[in-house]
């Protein structure tokens, strides 16, 4: 059997030509790479240096060697990539470090440091992996072994090798026979100076179309398009079809999103990113973890990604997560404390005391990314830990969830039976007769040479150190594929750029022909995926049972009268009545005064938004409320307890024990600004005791007290009144139920002040205002709630309290209000009933909560429904006129 060495570029060519090796029954043929050919020729072990190892062996270099003017970059991220970025062009470029004459001191000074990197890095390498100048050192040793380890060699599908590669090439004729195959027809400037044979085939003339879409994910939805066109012809293979360009890093997204959606085979040569896999959302999830700190949020989505089966996470029973607080951010050491200090055996799902457990697990990940490897060993296994070792020996740990965006792992999909989405410059090797090149614009195609790193233009001539620059193999390469592809080239460029500037075209379509404008709402004739057909052909997708009712809702919205679908339903909906049956509190009353339609939303189809973490960067005004409630509750009841206390002090402590709490169960802001706004909240409550200072006849103080409530355990004796009772609206047909926040009384009952503290600032002309529209009812509810629990007999005074402002806004002729408010929800409660859920006056309002349930511009849709919504509605609109 004669051996026989075939070199060519890129994983799909190697694969591509060992296929048809396989298939020709081809014995005593080894393809492989010139690298590897080299190290084939060196002997025994010997194997080129892969980047991991390279980068292993930088990081470790550059920990010791002394780096002169360059010491500044040791640790800083990309510092790996950029040594042996600079490292390989130097290896590749055969240049002499040592033997180069530098043009200034300062040039010798960096290539010396470059120098000993390269010794340091070298020494640092496993004894069997080589560098490029090593390896043809010892491989033109060996060429007297070449006609027993190599035999004949053909070169096939590079279009270049690098300069350290030839003086092996033109020695290798000297012992057997060397052929180049001319990929595209290009012959590379050095090699008619040599022995090596050079075999030319015949140029393809492909159909070549230029084609233009608006941006370059248009471009890629375009290719998947066009590739969908040609499987679907059923005279084109998968194996067939190739997609190419040079910017490969702006489309890999797109293209791994559209390969699902397609259900297309398509296989990424290069590589895909390593966060679109499992292996490496687990290790995200703790990059996460590391440098943002152990929130319950991060906390939970790294239990879900590392699994429980094993590891640390194995050790905690099923269901350990429900311990961690809903509200509780847990996002500082000093609020995992406290909630392992309130932590007991039955909050547990199997009754035991895990807390030690679960405090092993978070305090390492408290530690940031300085213990990242300790870290990974621990909480990671299997691809997920090479991944975690790969990204900490690329970067900086500091940097590691930035060094996982950048990394790739091999796609699992068959190179043979697929597309191929792939760097052009691997094409020429593996041609294809269907061929779409994307990306072909100006700066991106070709792309222009830039200097290196470490060793810029003044130290060493840019055409030294890169004689293949990209500029030059991006313009060869081009050239290349089309003479290769044997049927169809489709040139294709955006005209835009991801931020809307305008993109023009690569001088290389400069000729060619006018190019296919392909605009983004374009019906194609073959779909990408069944979302991509319906949103094409409106009338396919106005078949839908789901595009019948959107367009029936659309119209009906357009429509100047009451139809279906802004809220009519049918007289006595079972959902309808359940909510109106429910204990109604102020808010509930308040929007089904104002908004009918949100009420049934939220209470009748309980439409929520979901729950997410709050790791705001400040309280908004409904927690500001709440913990401006709760720090005044606690300082009057401090001051109940001990009168002599003045109100400053009181406050002052009440505000730091529910500081302490809010720490440790509520979400809170950043340190800093929660402390201003605690102090805001300080303040606040002082100017709020201050303006109700309890006078005669007031004797008796409550905070916080509930009436109404179900579920609830009974209150103390000394309350006023039973916290279960429940309160019902006379005529109105409506239960309520409440929280007041603070109720002075007589000893009798015979008098009686309900105050109720604002956060915010007075609304204009507030004075003036009683129902205000429907907004204003606490004043009103709770004073008719304290009358009926304490009886006919009591006078009742309700209040507002604006600390803000220092205004304190009484309710006057609170019996005269109470029956038109009676009126008002009698109204509302009989048109809910006869299925009137049509939207109130606060739908067209900036901020109304439930803008979901209209169109996007809602002002206009008020202004053609208001009159109908008016009459249909009749006395239950009447409130909107209220002050």
């Amino acid at each position: 059997m004669k051996r026989r060495t075939l070199v060519t570029h890129g994983s799909l060519a190697t694969r591509t030509l060992q296929l048809e090796a396989a298939r020709q029954g081809v014995n005593g043929l080894q393809i492989t790479t010139i690298g590897h050919a080299a190290a084939r020729l060196a002997g025994g072990f010997a194997a080129p240096v892969d980047n991991e190892s390279l980068r292993d062996a930088v990081a470790a270099a550059l920990r010791t060697t002394p780096l002169g003017d360059l010491d500044a970059i040791r640790g800083l991220p990309g510092s790996v990539s950029a040594v042996a970025g600079t490292l390989r062009k130097v290896w590749l470029a055969g240049l002499d470090l040592d033997a180069y004459a530098a043009p200034t001191p300062a040039a010798a000074e960096r290539t010396a440091t470059v120098g000993r990197l390269r010794t340091a890095v070298k020494a640092h390498l496993p004894p069997f992996l080589m560098t490029p100048d090593d390896l043809v050192g010892r491989a033109l040793e060996r060429l007297v072994h070449a006609p027993r380890v190599l035999g004949d060699v053909k070169v096939q599908g590079v279009l270049d090798v690098a300069p350290v590669w030839r003086a092996l090439l033109a020695r290798l004729v000297e012992h057997v026979r060397v052929e180049w195959v001319a990929a595209g027809g290009h012959v590379p400037e050095w090699l008619p100076g040599t022995a090596i044979e050079v075999i030319t085939p015949p140029l393809q003339e492909p159909k070549a179309t230029i084609v233009s879409a608006a941006t370059a994910y248009d471009e890629a939805v375009e290719a998947i398009r066009w590739a969908r066109e040609l499987l679907a012809s059923g005279s084109v293979k998968p194996e067939e079809i190739a997609l190419a360009s040079t910017a490969i890093d702006d489309y890999d997204d797109y293209l791994i999103a559209l390969r699902d959606d397609s259900a297309l085979p398509i296989h990424f040569p290069h590589g895909i990113p390593v966060l679109t896999t499992a292996a490496g959302q687990a290790a995200a999830a703790l990059a996460d973890v590391l440098a943002n700190g152990p929130t319950q949020t991060n906390l939970r989505r790294l239990a879900r990604r590392v699994g429980t089966d094993q590891g640390p996470f194995a050790t905690l029973p099923e269901g350990w997560t429900q311990v961690l607080s809903t509200t509780a951010s847990l996002d500082r050491p000093a609020a995992w404390e406290r909630f392992f200090a309130r932590l007991t055996s039955d909050q547990w799902p199997d009754g035991e005391d895990h807390g030690a457990t679960l405090r092993d697990i978070v305090t390492p990940l408290q530690g940031g990314t300085a213990n990242a490897h300790e870290v990974g060993e621990r909480f990671l296994t299997g691809l997920a830990r090479q991944v975690w070792r790969r990204a900490l020996a690329t970067g900086p740990a500091s940097m590691i969830d930035q060094t996982l965006s950048g990394m790739r792992q091999a796609d699992t999909q068959d190179p043979t039976t697929s597309i191929a989405w792939l760097p052009a410059s691997q094409l020429p090797a593996s041609p294809r007769p269907y061929v779409r090149l994307l990306g072909l614009n100006s700066g991106k195609w070709p792309r222009p040479s830039v200097e290196d790193a470490l060793l810029p233009e003044h130290v060493v001539p840019t055409k030294l150190l890169d004689p293949l620059p990209a500029t030059k193999l991006d313009r060869t390469t081009y050239f290349a594929i089309l003479n290769e592809t044997g049927r169809q080239v489709f040139l294709s460029y955006a005209r835009h750029e991801a931020e809307g500037r305008l993109a023009s075209p690569s001088p290389l379509l400069s000729g060619g022909a006018a190019a296919v404008h392909l605009v983004r709402h374009r019906v194609p004739s073959h779909a990408l995926s069944e979302s991509d057909r319906l949103l094409a052909r409106p009338a396919e997708f106005g078949s839908t049972p789901l595009a019948k009712s959107a367009v029936a809702c659309w119209r009906d919205w357009s429509r100047p009268e009451i139809t279906p679908h802004d809220g009519r339903v049918r007289e006595d909906h079972p959902l309808v009545l359940k909510a109106l049956e429910r204990v109604q509190s102020a808010s509930s009353l308040t929007t089904l005064l104002r908004q009918p339609l949100g009420f049934v939303w939220k209470y009748a189809l309980r439409v929520t938004d979901p729950y997410e973490e709050s790791e705001s960067l400040v309280l908004d005004s409904l927690a500001f409320g709440t913990l401006l409630h709760e720090i005044v509750s606690r300082a009057l009841d401090d001051l109940r307890v001990n009168p002599d206390l003045d109100t400053t002090s009181a406050v002052e402590g009440a505000a730091k024990a529910v500081g302490e709490r809010w720490l440790a169960e509520e979400p809170t802001p950043p340190l800093l600004i929660w402390q201003r706004q605690l102090e805001d909240a300080t303040q606040l409550a002082v100017q709020a005791l201050e303006l109700t200072r309890a006078q005669w006849p007031y004797s008796r103080l409550w905070t916080e007290l509930q009436f109404g409530a179900a579920d609830v355990e009974p209150g103390t004796p000394t309350e006023p009144w039973d916290r279960s009772r429940p309160v019902r609206i006379p005529r109105a047909g409506f239960t309520i139920g409440g929280r007041i926040d603070r109720l002075d009384t007589d000893d009798e009952y015979a008098k009686a002040r309900v105050i109720d503290y604002k956060t915010g600032s007075m609304p204009s002309r507030a004075h003036e205002l009683v129902l205000g529209g429907g907004t204003e009812l606490q004043r009103s509810l709770y004073a008719f709630a304290v009358r009926d629990l304490l009886g006919e007999r009591t006078e009742i005074e309700a209040a507002l309290v604006y600390p803000r402002d220092g205004a304190v806004l009484r309710l006057a002729d609170a019996d005269e209000v109470l029956e038109r408010l009676t009126d008002h929800l009698m109204a509302s409660r009989t048109a809910m009933s006869s299925g009137l859920t049509l939207p109130g006056i606060q739908t067209p309002e900036r901020y109304e909560p439930f803008k979901l349930a209209f169109p996007a511009f809602c002002g206009a849709y008020w202004e053609r429904k208001q009159r109908p919504v008016t009459t249909a509605l009749g006395p239950a609109a009447q409130v909107w006129s209220e002050r």
